[in-house]
């Protein structure tokens, strides 16, 4: 269909086949013509195609159609018969070129003009039979029978006519009515068959976009839920059971103070009730989301942490009826911020460890020197006083005094890991059953000290006076933890770590330790403190009870011999501290020599004292002469090379400062011995660990002493140090 035709039927669509009943109007025709022999034609327009046709006349069927001239004719008049009907009312009567006369209606639907409405084939007045029959001859039809054909044709009035034509236009109209009828219902069809294809359309669309968001939903991490005003859940995503292990449905049957933590549901009511009061108060509305952390129980029963994502629901009114929300499971996250919190928490009390340390050590050679003169000089004037002399007792203070400060000094040095160490390979329970009467004594007779070694204890290096620290700090912690009669225990035994091991408790290095452990049934330490206990100057103590270091020296110590500290505490029940030391492999147990009460004292052997502090020069000689020594003194390196180059006789030993100006000890002993090959040495110094850590007073087979030192300590390295085989 070209676009000329469509401008004649309605809407460019309906035809007036589309429209009328074409068989009813047939039957109706026939039955017109029947009763009154007038011919029907009914045509489309334009295209003038011939839908009914009743009663016509054999005439025109037969005849004029026959020949091309005659028909040109018919479809020429028609033709233009039909162009002339642009009004529904309008009925056209004329001629048509073979001779006949017709008449016809347009049918005109919403304005389009797209069927007529035709009735003729007769005459008006009495034919001129001879025209008719020069028409005969000029298109080739027999006379006779044409010429019959013609008287065939009825000869009416127009008055009949026009009666007839009105009844006819009445019938047009009526088609035009119901055809327009037709035309609005079909249009209605049409829109409603284009509603429900686009409502199908929709429908589909919906469906596939809630078979996509479902899918989304069902299967993404994140759990989606609604829940009341009272946190009831409507509606949760399978995603949930991947979070807490309940499905959907199990979980709708949980009341909110079963499901969420305590702290956390009450944060959540609060939250809710906080931004319905708000609106209602300023009469505003606040759809913004809020994201928080909560805990929640998972079916298990153990907790867990979940972030969620909270946007209201709102209802009819706008009011708040309810809360959307996202759940996503933020267990892992938090777990790697605990684990980060603990190693901040390590590093920063590693630098505050490290900052007392630079402090210490910093102060400990010029405080050690101190200490020695003090300490040195309050002995002599205590063996030269008698008891009861008024003078004995203020220097028995002093030299308690500069005990406790050196003490002090040992302890900061301790737990910044600075102490000068001296380790051997060690049978641990040796060195603790030597320590067993003077832990007794510490801890007083009405605590009981119970002690159970490990038969079959691995060896371990470490200093035994570093040991001896540990015992003395940890007992007296559990002792000051006891309130009336108690108990504690101090064990030993073995524990290789692995990896899970060391993954579990959030410490340490795989391996085999030694591990020392003291345990009490004291009042227990309460999980706040738990963290602290280990840095410096922290103290559960009353004031002036106590100095905070006894722990942190306890840490330090364990950490400068490659191992760690834990505890585990429980309040009212007591503690337990273990030190894990590792294990010493391949390395014979040292034995260390018996302990006498009695001073060791020499026999007149000399002794070569080198020290740069004159005054620490002087009390260390008044020490070791009291001790039975000759001593013979230099104050630098280069006084001492130029003395022994000079002097003839026998040098049993060599006691010389390991750090000095112009050379260290070491060195100066190195040349020394070039010149007296059997000499014996010993080096001393107040300096911290790191300040003569390429000195290595333990692995080098050297002998050491730890300023400031008491007489008696100082007697016995002397001692030691000549019978001491030579290197």
């Amino acid at each position: 269909m070209n676009e000329s035709d469509k401008s004649y039927r309605v809407d460019g669509l309906y035809g007036i086949l589309d429209l009328v009943d074409i068989d009813t109007l047939r039957r109706i025709f026939e039955k017109f013509t029947e009763a009154t022999g007038f011919t029907i034609g009914f045509l489309d327009h334009p295209e003038m195609n011939i839908l009914i046709s009743s009663g016509w006349r054999r005439i025109c069927t037969e005849l004029h159609r026959s020949h091309p001239d005659s028909l040109e004719n018919c479809l020429r008049s028609n033709k233009h018969l039909l162009n002339q009907l642009d009004d529904p009312s309008k009925v056209i009567v004329e001629a048509c070129d073979n001779g006949l006369v017709d008449c016809a209606i347009p049918i005109i639907i919403d304005g389009k003009h797209i069927a007529s409405l035709a009735t003729g084939q007769l005459f008006l007045e009495k034919p001129d039979m001879e025209k008719f029959r020069k028409q005969a001859i000029a298109f080739g039809f027999e006379q006779e029978e044409y010429l019959e054909e013609v008287r065939n044709i009825p000869v009416i009035s127009e008055d009949y006519l026009k009666k007839v034509t009105d009844f006819l236009g009445e019938i047009a109209q009526n088609i035009s009515e119901q055809g327009y009828i037709n035309l609005t219902m079909k249009k209605e069809a049409f829109l409603l068959e284009e509603e429900v294809a686009r409502r199908k359309l929709v429908e589909k669309g919906l469906i596939q976009s809630e078979e996509k968001y479902r899918f989304l939903v069902e299967n993404m991490t994140d759990a989606i839920w609604t829940v009341d005003l009272e946190f009831t859940i409507n509606y949760v995503s399978n995603s949930i059971q991947k979070i807490l292990g309940y499905t959907p449905d199990e979980i709708k049957q949980i009341p909110p103070e079963k499901l969420i933590e305590d702290d956390s549901l009450r944060y959540l009511r609060d939250l809710l009730t906080e931004r319905v009061v708000g609106e209602r108060a300023l009469g505003i509305i606040n759809d913004q989301t809020v994201v928080v952390e909560i805990q929640e129980f998972c079916k298990d029963g153990t907790l867990k942490w979940v972030e969620c994502t909270l946007k209201p629901i709102r209802g009819s009114s706008d009011e708040i009826v309810g809360v959307f929300g996202v759940s996503r499971d933020i267990s892992l996250r938090k777990k790697a911020e605990d684990e980060r919190s603990v190693l901040q928490g390590r590093l920063t009390m590693a630098q505050k460890m490290e900052s007392l340390g630079r402090l210490a050590g910093g102060v400990a050679h010029d405080f050690n020197n101190l200490l020695t003169v003090i300490q040195g000089h309050s002995e002599i004037a205590l063996e030269e006083l008698s008891p009861d002399d008024k003078f004995y007792n203020s220097f028995h203070q002093i030299h308690k005094a500069a005990g406790d400060s050196a003490s002090l000094t040992h302890q900061l040095l301790a737990f910044a890991r600075k102490q000068v160490v001296q380790s051997k390979v060690l049978d641990l329970n040796e060195t603790v059953e030597s320590m067993l009467k003077m832990l007794t004594r510490l801890i007083g007779e009405h605590i009981e000290l119970v002690w159970k070694p490990n038969s079959s204890l691995w060896p371990s290096r470490v200093d035994p006076r570093q040991i001896d620290q540990i015992l003395a700090n940890l007992c007296v912690n559990s002792r000051d933890s006891i309130t009336g009669i108690g108990r504690i225990i101090i064990e030993t035994k073995n524990v290789t770590m692995d990896r899970d091991f060391c993954h579990t408790r959030g410490f340490g290095v795989p391996g085999d330790y030694v591990v020392l452990s003291v345990i009490d049934d004291g009042c227990g330490i309460e999980e706040k403190d738990i963290k602290h206990v280990f840095e410096p100057f922290f103290t559960t103590k009353e004031a002036d009870f106590g100095t905070g270091l006894g722990l942190a020296t306890v840490y330090g110590i364990a950490k400068q011999n490659s191992g760690f500290a834990d505890l585990v505490s429980t309040v009212g029940k007591g503690t337990c501290f273990n030190v894990y030391l590792p294990r010493s492999v391949d390395e014979e147990v040292e034995r260390q020599p018996t302990s006498s009460t009695e001073l060791p004292r020499g026999h007149g052997e000399t002794i070569f004292l080198v020290e740069d502090e004159n005054v620490v020069l002087e009390t260390t000689r008044i020490l070791l002469e009291k001790l039975g020594y000759k001593v013979l003194a230099a104050g630098l390196p280069r006084d001492a090379i130029r003395f022994i180059k000079s002097f003839d006789g026998e040098i049993h030993l060599l006691l010389t400062d390991l750090i000095m100006p112009e050379m260290n000890g070491r060195e100066l002993g190195a040349l020394l011995a070039r010149i007296k090959p059997d000499m014996k040495y010993l080096y001393m110094s107040g300096y911290s660990a790191d300040i003569i850590a390429g000195h290595d007073v333990s692995k080098a087979g050297m002998l050491f002493l730890q300023k400031p030192f008491s007489i008696r300590e100082l007697a016995g390295k002397v001692k030691e140090a000549l019978e001491k085989e030579s290197l």
